[in-house]
């Protein structure tokens, strides 16, 4: 039984059946009645901020930034403990949505005669928080619910107010993963969510989520602008740091393939999690310290960011161009840290975009609990700032000081939120009445601080949208001056969801600050502030605006501090592109042993280069290597093979351990790419390097042993591949199958090692319908290298071959060249047009320097001895 009818029959709540009846409703346009006692299912918790109206919209925030621990036993109803740590930014957030509808309210020509409400509730940071304030909302926050209720009514309730009032509409969730859950449960409802935070691609996908509308675009055109950045400033030795999650994966993703073929070279991507943050930063900061990259792309959350700085500030690392994207580069934390602040300066970074509201800072200054009496989070925001309890008053406030010791006066300035100070039920003990005479004229912190707004400035654009699309619902443009009523037009009480997302799709308006607004699909315009960290006297660094991203449009003046600016090469790159004479040593050895490390010498000689080993996908490339050749096929189709093989064998749930290089990462893009739409999904991606490789391999094991992914795969070196099996055999794990690449499919090594059998042991697999491991392989042992010589010497036969040769003895066409006067240029000629049959009869030919793509399947079994075949 799928979860979600198990919830139905566990929580039986308002809610819920209304979802029960609105969608009986639509199918057969019969009025359906409940006819059972239900209890409401209500809100985790009872502080919320609400306002009454004829219509009301609701809003989730994460208000909170510490969740109560929940136990849950799926026997009954989890018991929720109120969260902690209010978060002011989150808290000025909701005060944008409470502006723009009041702004709207008075607004003589937008909904004229239409009074606005609102209800605000808690996330919490956790998406059960979330789902159950939103189900609250929607079905209308009643204690019970009655024991006949029509759906007709689900919508229409006169005379209460939006404390259990049913809303229409919700602003929200303030992260991807929330919204797609609410998504998937309020679809049903038609009940639209628009978004100020999603930033997922996924979230684009009208068919899968025809309800959710957003006002910050697709992390697809952040990854797209940062590639550009590169691209214009010339740094095209990167190293990157990402999230292992759908945020940084695909972002370095995108990054890739928009810098492809534009010059853009990554020397290493770095993998962190926020489970084992401590060890991954170490990692990452070894790594940025040992590398010849100068710029580092990092694609994390501000906290993992702050770990990998702090790292690096205890190894002074201060020399690094870092490239931010948006989910730190505005970070007031690392900003005003100063044990961190020579490793940031001179941060480039995409940002949300920034703008004003006009009015909203006196707005803010001019809160007040007296005249807000239910607005439980002001209440709340007015004990921590001021130390006292707004209910009462007496003739002088005790400043919240006297109650906390000196570390917490200190933690209380402009830096960190009133919020971070703890240990609540002590205050509320303890705090005295207010004065009357607290304001927040004169008080400077993020809550105050309107400099500029980005997530508030998305919440007063989902506002908007919502009213211009009630707003077109309401208008009768057609009305019959007769009659003075129009069968198009609706009344506010009889809106239902679906038709308000039928007219949120047709939104397009001007905003009050004169830009054009209108959806995408799911989705608005790209645009972002471009960012840089500069230093101040004091020692910190402050966030200067240097740019705009409109689109594909990238805008920078002059005010930009970069690190390092054009042109930026890493020596090291420098000196392989070309020694002196534009040769390497051996460069006119017509036969390389097959290693990549060649590549950048290759197209600086007419000396043709033929390879039996060099598999990297970038030697394809005529334009760059036209003189080379290789009689090993180009990773990108062993990579497409083991794709194949994962499909036919509907392996669907698959982790990956790659080399971090350009040989793991390209063949996992291609792995990715080949498999997209045929149901394979990839449960995590580890990487490991030979530098740090116990470390790595002993954290990708703990990986594949806590995964719930059967089937591995490898793209790695041997010895590296070695080192995981002795940290997966170490923790006694036995029943993985593993799928192997070309590097060490063949390994005499690890076949023959104790250690490796014991990690292979299993015959029956795991909910497979087959029981032999299939691995992929290329045969290149001894037929690459015969075939090597034949290439080069049928090329040879070509030139000094003449078909037009006089009978007449000594006379030789002058198209018939003698073995000493052949050039190179002439060979290379004439192994572009190779057609030949080896002596094994296989047809043998180079496709723009490759040949065609042929590989051995092999497999692992079991011999009497104990040992592997």
């Amino acid at each position: 039984m799928s979860w979600f009818p198990w919830l139905l029959t566990r929580w039986p709540s308002s809610a819920l059946y209304l979802l029960l009846i609105s969608v009986g409703d639509r199918q057969t346009g019969l009025e359906v009645v409940q006819a059972v006692q239900c209890t409401q299912w209500a809100a985790t918790s009872s502080k919320s901020n609400f306002q009454d109206g004829d219509m009301v919209i609701g809003g989730l925030f994460n208000l909170y930034y510490t969740p109560s621990a929940v136990e849950q036993g799926f026997t009954k109803l989890p018991h929720y403990k109120p969260c902690t740590g209010l978060d002011l930014m989150s808290l000025k957030n909701t005060y944008a949505m409470v502006f723009a509808l009041e702004e709207i309210n008075r607004n003589s020509t937008l909904l004229p005669g239409v009074k606005l409400g609102y209800r605000l509730l808690d996330s919490c940071f956790n998406s059960l928080w979330a789902l159950q304030s939103a189900l609250s909302l929607i079905g209308g926050d009643a204690h019970s619910c009655n024991s006949t209720a029509s759906s007709s009514a689900a919508y229409d309730q006169p005379g209460e107010k939006a404390g259990g009032q049913s809303v229409p509409l919700l602003i929200g969730a303030a992260s991807s993963t929330t919204t797609l859950i609410l998504s998937r449960i309020l679809g049903p409802l038609s009940v639209p969510l628009i978004s100020y935070l999603a930033s997922c691609p996924c979230l684009s996908d009208r068919y899968k989520f025809p309800n959710v509308f957003r006002t910050i675009p697709s992390d697809l055109y952040q990854a797209r602008a940062m590639a550009q950045l590169a691209i214009r400033f010339r740094w095209t030795w990167i190293g990157a740091v990402v999230i292992n999650n759908d945020y940084g994966n695909l972002a370095i993703q995108t990054f890739q393939k928009e810098t492809q073929g534009k010059g853009v070279c990554l020397e290493f991507i770095e993998t962190v999690g926020r489970e084992t943050i401590l060890i991954d930063a170490r990692r990452a900061a070894l790594k940025i310290q040992a590398s010849t990259a100068k710029v580092i792309l990092i694609f994390c959350w501000y906290t993992d960011v702050k770990k990998v700085f702090l790292e690096l500030a205890k190894i002074h690392v201060t020399d690094r161009q870092f490239l931010a994207s948006e989910a730190w580069s505005t970070s007031d934390e690392i900003l005003k840290d100063l044990a961190i602040s020579k490793v940031a300066s001179g941060v480039l970074g995409v940002a949300i975009r920034s703008s004003k509201i006009p009015g909203f800072e006196n707005y803010l200054r001019s809160l007040h609990p007296t005249r807000r009496p239910d607005d439980d989070f002001l209440r709340e925001f007015w004990e921590m700032e001021f130390g006292c309890s707004p209910g009462a008053t007496q003739s002088q406030a005790v400043p919240l000081s006297s109650y906390l010791s000196p570390l917490k006066k200190l933690n209380n300035r402009l830096n960190v939120s009133a919020s971070s100070l703890s240990n609540k039920s002590l205050m509320k003990a303890s705090l005295p009445p207010c004065s009357g005479r607290e304001s927040l004229e004169e008080v400077q912190n993020h809550f105050t601080d309107t400099s500029q707004l980005r997530v508030a400035y998305n919440v007063y654009l989902a506002v908007y949208a919502a009213a211009h699309a009630l707003h077109s619902l309401l208008s009768c443009p057609n009305r019959d001056s007769s009659s003075g009523r129009n069968s198009s037009c609706s009344s506010s009480k009889q809106i239902k969801p679906f038709e308000l997302l039928q007219s949120l799709n047709k939104v397009n308006v001007t905003t009050p600050q004169g830009e054009m607004f209108y959806f995408e699909g799911a989705d608005i315009p790209a645009k972002y502030d471009l960012v840089n960290w500069q230093n101040t006297p004091e020692g910190s660094l402050k966030l200067v605006l240097i740019g705009r991203v409109d689109g594909f449009d990238i805008n920078l003046n002059d005010c930009i501090h970069v690190l390092v600016l054009l042109a930026l090469h890493s020596e090291a790159v420098l000196s392989r592109i070309a020694a002196p004479g534009g040769q390497s040593a051996g460069a006119q050895a017509g036969i390389t042993d097959g290693s990549n490390s060649d590549l950048y010498t290759v197209g600086h000689t007419r000396v043709i280069r033929m390879s039996y080993t060099a598999s990297c996908p970038c030697l394809s490339d005529r334009l760059q290597y036209p003189n080379f050749f290789r009689t090993m096929p180009s990773d990108i189709y062993q990579a497409r093979a083991i794709a194949q093989i994962a499909i036919r064998l509907n392996w669907t749930w698959i982790g990956a351990v790659i080399a971090n290089n350009d040989y793991g990462h390209v063949a996992i893009k291609v792995f990715q790419e080949e498999t997209q739409g045929a149901g394979v999904c990839l449960a995590f991606i580890e990487t490991v390097q030979r530098e740090t490789i116990v470390m790595d391999a002993r954290r990708a094991a703990l990986t594949i042993q806590a995964s719930t992914a059967k089937v591995i795969l490898i793209f790695t070196w041997y010895t590296d591949v070695r080192e995981l099996f002795l940290q997966l055999a170490n923790i006694n794990v036995t029943d993985k199958q593993f799928l192997a690449s070309e590097a060490w499919s063949t390994s005499g090594n690890l076949l023959q090692d104790p250690i490796t059998s014991k990690s292979w042991g299993l015959t029956t697999l795991y909910e497979f319908t087959v029981s032999h491991r299939p691995v992929v392989s290329e045969s290149f042992t001894s037929t690459v290298q015969r075939q090597r010589v034949p290439g080069r010497t049928h090329a040879l036969h070509s030139l000094l071959s003449c078909p037009n040769r006089d009978s007449s003895p000594g006379n030789i066409s002058s198209t018939c060249s003698s073995p000493k006067q052949i050039k190179p240029i002439e060979v290379l000629h004439h192994l572009n047009n190779l057609n030949f049959t080896t002596p094994q009869g296989e047809m043998f030919y180079f496709q723009e320097g490759n040949t065609p793509a042929k590989y051995d399947l092999v497999n692992w079994q079991n011999t009497p001895e104990g040992s592997l075949k």
